[in-house]
Order: C-alpha cells, then sequence, then structure tokens
C-alpha cells in the first residue's frame, strides 16, 4: 500500500466515524483600546505625560492584542479602557556634596557635578477595563515607580532621569495590557464579562 492510499484511507476511516477533520483555531479578538494616561493630585509637568501617552501609543498600536489603539477622549466607545494615573509626582534633584565641600576653593566642578542625584517619581496606578473608566477591571496593578540618576560627564540628570521614568511606566503598562498575550487577554476579558 502506498503511502497516499493509506492517508485516503485514514481520511475516509475518519468521516465514516464521525470525525470532522481538525482544523485550526480562529485566532484571538484583537481589541480597540482607548487611552487614559493623566496626574492625579497632585498635577505634574506636561513633558513626561505625553512622552507616556507616546510611547504607549507606539508599543500597544503594535501589540497581537489591540487592533487599534486611541487616546482619549474619543467620540465613540471602545472595547477597553486603559487608565493610567500618576499620584504624588516628583522631580527632584538634589547634591550629595555639603554645602561646605562645595564652596571650598579646593572642590573640584568635574567630582562635584557628578555627586548632584535627580530622582523622578510617582504613585502609579494601571487599571484595563471594559468599555469604559466604570467597567469592570480586567486587569490592575499599583506601585511606585522611581527612577534616579548620577550623572556622567556632562550630562543633564534630570533628562535622563525622567528618560528612565517614562521608559519604566511605559513597560509595566505594555506588560500588564498585553501579558501573556492575545489568547490570555480574551480569557481575562471573558472572566471579567461573567462577574457583571
Amino acid at each position: 500500500m502506498t503511502a497516499r492510499s493509506l492517508a485516503c484511507g485514514l481520511a475516509l476511516g475518519a468521516l465514516s466515524l464521525g470525525l470532522a477533520p481538525t482544523e485550526a483555531p480562529p485566532p484571538p479578538p484583537r481589541y480597540s483600546l482607548a487611552l487614559d494616561v493623566a496626574y492625579g493630585t497632585p498635577p505634574g509637568p506636561e513633558r513626561p505625560l505625553r512622552r507616556i501617552v507616546e510611547g504607549l501609543l507606539a508599543r500597544l498600536g503594535g501589540s497581537p492584542c489591540f487592533g487599534s489603539v486611541e487616546s482619549l477622549p474619543l467620540a465613540t466607545p471602545r472595547d477597553l479602557q486603559l487608565i493610567v494615573r500618576l499620584d504624588d509626582f516628583e522631580d527632584v534633584t538634589h547634591n550629595e556634596a555639603s554645602i561646605s565641600e562645595r564652596v571650598s576653593p579646593n572642590s573640584n566642578p568635574i567630582d562635584m557635578a557628578s555627586r548632584v542625584v535627580a530622582t523622578v517619581s510617582a504613585r502609579t496606578g494601571i487599571e484595563l477595563r471594559l468599555g469604559s473608566a466604570s467597567g469592570e477591571i480586567v486587569r490592575a496593578k499599583h506601585w511606585l515607580a522611581a527612577e534616579s540618576w548620577r550623572p556622567q560627564q556632562g550630562e543633564d540628570p534630570h533628562a535622563a532621569a525622567e528618560e528612565e521614568f517614562v521608559e519604566k511606566v511605559v513597560q509595566e503598562v505594555e506588560s500588564l495590557a498585553c501579558k501573556g498575550g492575545a489568547t490570555k487577554l480574551a480569557r481575562a476579558i471573558e472572566k471579567a464579562r461573567g462577574a457583571r
């Protein structure tokens, strides 16, 4: 018996037993996502907030979980809303050298510059909700996002700390929103819908 006739025989046998040929499962849906990123209390500067929004639009828009990602306000509702809140935002720069060290005629300007440390932090909350801000929570996380930076020669410690802070927030939000891929997200959404 040839391999071809054997394959035909197996297929006919499966049909006679009422077994349908196996089909690949349909791909998981890709959801529309509304992105709502804002300060809580007190409000902070515009630049880090804008950069977080830009980073999330770029990364989540290219993820397997979402077919579209738009920043609020929106004219029409979306499948999911991703809410990011930054509370108690702080942007602090301090010098580890004492005042006497800084004013000393023997102080080295390069050494003094390297002892400036910038820290950017905020209590950060992420909520992925069904449909709207009042929809059921699909996933959530709250943590203190804090990044510090000690400058290298000629570097702006504040700009570097802000960049690290923005990147950390974007990474955490991206990870939570599409954690486990589209299939796990679909399961989490169905579970949240069942809780209604």
